[in-house]
């Protein structure tokens, strides 16, 4: 059985979830990228600078697809290149009997 892990790194500390599927490993990535970086809706200086960024609300990013999360989590992953204490990942593996 395939599984995908969230490998996430904050000041030399390794936290790590396992999802069935893809969709929901991405969704946990994006969240916790986001919640890292503090976005919220004071986060933008006007509606037009939301714009911007990559779609960070949880309601709309829950309808999209599998492959609209992997383009806006890869978005938001170069947001943080120069994070050095934060670091995240996805892999995917099979669980052994």
């Amino acid at each position: 059985m395939n599984v995908w892990i969230v490998l996430t790194c904050l000041d030399s500390e390794q936290f790590v979830t396992a999802h069935l599927t893809e969709k929901g490993a991405y969704l946990t990535a994006i969240e916790d990228v986001v919640e890292y970086l503090g976005v919220c809706e004071e986060y933008f200086e006007s509606p037009e600078d939301e714009e911007e960024y990559p779609e960070w609300k949880r309601q709309i990013l829950h309808r999209m697809t599998r492959l609209e999360l992997s383009h806006i989590y890869s978005d938001w992953c170069e947001r943080l290149w120069d994070n050095y204490e934060y670091s995240t990942g996805i892999e995917e593996t099979r669980l052994q009997p």
